[in-house]
C-alpha cells in the first residue's frame, strides 16, 4: 500500500502541490498522453486505489448497495461509507466527472467493465488459506 512520508506538509503545500496536478493534467491534451502521464506518475497500486474510488462513486450514485459494491469492488464498508460521505458533503468535482461518463456510455455496462478489470486484478487466496490452524495433541 502507497504511504505518505513522515515529514508533514503545510496546508499551503498540499494546495500546491495538488495544483500541479490538476495543471499537468489539464496541460495533457489527448488520452494516449494522459495514459502515459499516469502510468509514468502512479504505480499500478495507485492506479487500482484511485480505480476503486471512481468504481465505488460510480455505483453509489447508481443506487447499487453496499452488498453489491463490496462484491464488485472487493472494498469494507468503511470505504465504501467513506467515498459516499465525500458524496454527501461535497463531491462536486466527482459527480461532474460522473455525469460526463454517464453521457458518454451506458454507466452499467461501464460499471460492468471497471468491476470485471478491478476484481479480475486482485489475486484471491485459496479457500484453505482462511482455515484455522490447528495443532495436534502430543
Amino acid at each position: 500500500m502507497p504511504h505518505v512520508s513522515k515529514y508533514k506538509l503545510s496546508g499551503s503545500q498540499v494546495n500546491q502541490l495538488s495544483q500541479r496536478i490538476v495543471e499537468a493534467t489539464f496541460s495533457i491534451k489527448n488520452k494516449k498522453n494522459l495514459q502515459l502521464f499516469f502510468d509514468d506518475l502512479l504505480s499500478t497500486t495507485e492506479k487500482i486505489m484511485l480505480g476503486k474510488r471512481l468504481l465505488i462513486a460510480l455505483m453509489i450514485e447508481s443506487g447499487h448497495s453496499y452488498f453489491d459494491i463490496r462484491k464488485t469492488a472487493g472494498v469494507t464498508d468503511a470505504t465504501i461509507a467513506s467515498i459516499s460521505e465525500r458524496l454527501k458533503s461535497s463531491g462536486r468535482g466527482l459527480r461532474l466527472a460522473i455525469k460526463r461518463l454517464q453521457r458518454q456510455e451506458n454507466i452499467e455496462a461501464l460499471l460492468q467493465r471497471f468491476g470485471n478489470a478491478i476484481t479480475g486484478s486482485i489475486p484471491r487466496l485459496p479457500r484453505i488459506a482462511y482455515l484455522p490452524r490447528v495443532r495436534k495433541p502430543l
